[in-house]
C-alpha cells in the first residue's frame, strides 16, 4: 500500500507537472495571441490614419484642381475680352484712319475752292479793267 500510494502520489505528481506545463504553454500561447492582436490593432489603426490622410490630400488635390480650373476659365475670359476689346480698338482705329483721310481731303477741296475763288476774282479784275 505504501508503494501504490507512492505510485499514486508520482502520477499525480506527474499529472500536476504535466497540467503546470500545459497551463504554461496556455499562457504563452495567449500572450503571444494578446501580443498578436495588438499588433493587428495598432496596424489597423495606422491604415486608417493612413487612409484618412489620403483621403485629406485627395480633397486637397481634388480642391487645388478646381480653383486652377476656375482661375484658367477666368483667364480664358479675360483673354476673350481683350481680344474683343482689341478688334474693337481696330475697327476704331481704322474708323479715325478714314475720318482723317476725309478731313484731308476736305481740306484740300477747301483750298482748291479757295485757289478757285482767288483766281476767279483776279479774272474778274482782270475783266474790269
Amino acid at each position: 500500500t505504501k508503494k501504490t500510494e507512492a505510485d499514486l502520489h508520482g502520477v499525480q505528481k506527474a499529472k500536476e507537472e504535466t497540467k503546470r506545463q500545459y497551463e504554461e504553454k496556455l499562457a504563452r500561447f495567449q500572450d503571444a495571441l494578446d501580443e498578436d492582436k495588438k499588433k493587428r490593432e495598432k496596424e489597423r489603426e495606422q491604415q486608417e490614419k493612413d487612409k484618412k490622410e489620403m483621403q485629406n490630400l485627395l480633397l486637397k488635390k481634388e480642391s487645388e484642381i478646381e480653383r486652377q480650373k476656375h482661375r484658367a476659365e477666368e483667364f480664358s475670359k479675360t483673354l476673350k475680352e481683350m481680344e474683343k476689346y482689341k478688334a474693337a480698338e481696330a475697327k476704331l482705329r481704322n474708323e479715325v484712319a478714314l475720318l482723317e483721310r476725309n478731313l484731308a481731303q476736305q481740306r484740300q477741296t477747301e483750298k482748291d475752292v479757295e485757289a478757285l475763288k482767288a483766281r476767279l476774282e483776279a479774272d474778274r479784275k482782270q475783266l474790269e479793267q
